[in-house]
């Protein structure tokens, strides 16, 4: 097991070296929206709803253009796709730069945005997949270790910016690292498992399939993934979870602002997110490829729960601010990895594209949604309290949801289920 582990490790490890810079990447406008929430609206007018009526809009549309995403993935292969998606997402950091006054353009930049997102969305774990069957939570975890370093180091940068050149020239600095760093790098590096002869070959692993390139043990059908309790668990957890955590994570510096810290104390505070998030991956990676998948993930997601219910408590104090960011972060970053590995234990096969979209679809939705109840509930109660009232309501269903998920579905080494194959899944369909 270990040897084929260290194989796995040989020929993939650029695969996600490119996943890791790509990722941190995907998410820079999450990272950085919080910090310019306040600038944006001194220099504009525009209110906080306004505002984050754009990101909403980006999560919208990444619901809509999720199955498309996946079909070019499927047709074109996993590099072409990321570099484009790279090289167009650093591009509507530009466009952001030049909105306004008007609504419109600020709209349209995000829209834009919007369509590099949703590609990159559904890129990185089947290209991660088609590598590694032993190590593929290790590997998933260091890949998305890229989006928690970015929580660390682009609410500091992004405050530096906007003190120097203001919130347009932070948005023109940040379209750098898309387009000089992470492109470059995804277009050299990020080799899809189709094409290449390095991909996943260890022996008693679950078989490759050569038109997906991920594997095809557990063949389920669609109509079998739909109807699968697992499925819409997992769906619902995403919508809750991502409701909760991005809508927290945008208002983070406002929330910490609200408790008495500057701007730049609270974009440093806000730091601890990211070195918590950085650590949650590998951990996360460690345990699942060695313990039960579900209890891991059941663990963090509480873990969540609790540092928003001590986020609730209002309090100043930079010490205990700091120990529950990281905590969260630690939390947050460990369920990007979790909820991966558990969708490739469920519905990894031929269909595995297109149940992973369905997920973020989900996600993404969540996504637009936490940030835009987060303003509103702000602008109609002037305190964030309600809305993280919300986000322990919603993570306290997500943690039953997943409390609930039935066991692995079987996963033989030569049997491809297919449309008509029913073993193992009897547990988990919805009668």
């Amino acid at each position: 097991m270990q040897q084929n582990s260290i194989a796995e490790w040989r020929k993939g490890w650029r695969v996600v070296l490119a996943a890791a810079l790509g990722m941190a990447a995907t998410i820079l406008h999450v990272n950085s929206l919080g910090v310019l929430i306040q600038p944006i609206h001194q220099d504009t007018g525009w209110n906080r709803q306004q505002i984050l009526m754009g990101f909403t809009i980006c999560s919208f549309v990444s619901v809509l253009l999720q199955p498309a995403a996946g079909y070019l993935v499927d047709r074109f292969g996993v590099r072409l796709v990321a570099s484009s998606g790279i090289a167009l997402y650093g591009l509507s950091f530009v466009c952001l730069a030049h909105a306004g006054p008007d609504m419109t353009t600020w709209i349209a930049s995000w829209v834009l945005l919007a369509a590099a997102f949703s590609v990159l969305l559904s890129v990185w774990v089947p290209g991660i997949t088609g590598y590694f069957n032993e190590s593929r939570g290790l590997a998933i975890a260091i890949a998305v270790m890229g989006t928690s370093l970015g929580g660390v180091i682009v609410p500091f940068i992004t405050a530096l910016l906007v003190k120097n050149f203001g919130w347009r020239g932070a948005y023109l600095g940040l379209s750098a690292y898309p387009l000089f760093i992470a492109f470059p790098v995804v277009a050299l590096l990020f080799k899809d498992a189709r094409f290449a002869s390095n991909a996943v070959s260890a022996p008693n692993a679950t078989r490759t399939s050569p038109a997906h390139g991920t594997p095809t043990g557990n063949a389920q059908s669609v109509h079998e993934i739909i109807r699968s309790q697992s499925f819409w668990r997992m769906a619902l957890t995403g919508i809750l979870t991502t409701t909760a955590i991005a809508g927290l994570v945008i208002h983070l510096v406002p929330i910490m602002v609200s408790f008495g810290s500057s701007q730049e104390r609270a974009a440093a505070l806000v730091a601890w997110l990211g070195v918590g998030a950085f650590a949650g991956p590998p951990l996360a990676g460690f345990l699942v490829d060695r313990a039960d998948g579900r209890l891991v993930t059941v663990t963090f997601f509480v873990i969540a729960l609790l540092s928003i219910l001590m986020l609730m408590v209002g309090t100043s104090n930079a010490v205990y601010l700091s120990f529950v960011l990281l905590v969260m972060g630690l939390a947050t970053g460990a369920q990007g990895t979790c909820v991966p590995y558990l969708a490739g234990k469920y519905f990894a096969g031929k269909n595995f594209g297109f149940a992973f979209s369905l997920l973020n679809a989900g996600m993404a939705l969540g996504g637009g949604i936490g940030p835009l109840v987060g303003g509103i509930l702000y602008d109609k109660f002037q305190t964030y309290w309600y809305f993280e009232l919300a986000a322990a309501i919603a993570t306290a269903l997500s943690v039953l949801f997943l409390a609930g998920l039935a066991r692995y579905p079987s996963q033989p080494d030569s049997v491809d289920l297919g449309d008509t194959g029913r073993e193992g899944l009897e547990t988990d369909a919805l009668i």
